[in-house]
C-alpha cells in the first residue's frame, strides 16, 4: 500500500529570479513616479510583497539596488545589430529598423522617466549617470559605428569618420529627443514620432 505523505504547508516556493524581478520593477516604477527619497528599502520591501532581509539576500543597499536597476535597464535595450547589408539600400534598411528598436525603449516613458531621475539631485547620482551614459548611449555610439564601418569594409560605404557619423546619427534621433521629452518639450514615444528624425539622419550617410 502506498504512503500517504503530507503536503507541505505554508506558500509555494517562489523562484529567486521572480523575486529579482519582482524588486527591479517594484524600484523601477517608485524612482520614476515618486523620486529617489521615497524609494527607500522599507518602501521597496513593502511593494513588493517581502521580508526586508529576503531584499537584503538580492541587495546591499539602496545604493547597490539603484545601480543595477540603471545597468539592467541599460543591458535590456540595445538590440543586437549583427547583420551585414548586401547592398546600399538594405543597409539603410537595417540602420533604420536598428535606430527605430533603440528609439522605442529609450524614448519610452520610462527610459525618460528614469533620465529625468539621473538629471535630479540624490546622493551617488554622478556615477550612476556615468554608468548609464557608458552603458547607454556610448554603448550604441560604438556599436553603430563599427556596423558601419564592416559596411565600408563590404563596398557599401565610402571612407567616413564612423565614430563622428555615428555620434550624429545618435544625436539626431535619440539624444536630442531624449533632452527634449527631459524638460517636457516633447512627449515620450509612441507620442512622437520619431520617423522624421530618422529619415533625416539617413542624409548623413547619403550625402556623406
Amino acid at each position: 500500500m502506498a504512503e500517504n505523505h503530507p503536503r507541505p504547508r505554508g506558500r509555494p516556493t517562489i523562484p529567486e529570479q521572480a523575486i529579482r524581478q519582482k524588486i527591479h520593477d517594484v524600484t523601477f516604477l517608485l524612482l520614476i513616479n515618486q523620486g529617489y527619497n521615497k524609494t527607500t528599502m522599507d518602501v521597496v520591501a513593502k511593494k513588493a510583497g517581502i521580508a526586508k532581509k529576503t531584499l537584503y539576500r538580492f541587495v546591499k543597499n539602496r545604493e547597490d539596488l539603484l545601480e543595477q536597476i540603471v545597468m539592467g535597464w541599460e543591458e535590456n535595450f540595445i538590440p543586437t545589430f549583427k547583420k551585414d547589408a548586401n547592398n546600399f539600400q538594405q543597409l539603410i534598411e537595417l540602420l533604420k529598423i536598428f535606430l527605430t528598436e533603440i528609439a522605442e525603449k529609450s524614448l519610452s516613458m520610462e527610459a525618460v522617466g528614469l533620465f529625468k531621475l539621473l538629471q535630479s539631485d540624490f546622493p551617488y547620482r554622478e556615477i550612476l549617470l556615468d554608468k548609464y551614459q557608458q552603458s547607454g548611449i556610448e554603448r550604441v555610439r560604438n556599436i553603430l559605428a563599427n556596423w558601419l564601418e564592416r559596411q565600408y569594409q563590404q563596398g557599401l560605404l565610402k571612407k567616413m569618420d564612423f565614430p563622428i557619423i555615428s555620434e550624429l546619427v545618435i544625436s539626431m534621433v535619440i539624444a536630442e529627443p531624449l533632452r527634449q521629452m527631459a524638460l517636457d518639450i516633447l512627449p515620450p514615444l509612441p507620442e512622437t514620432d520619431i520617423t522624421p528624425r530618422i529619415t533625416a539622419a539617413m542624409t548623413v550617410l547619403e550625402c556623406g
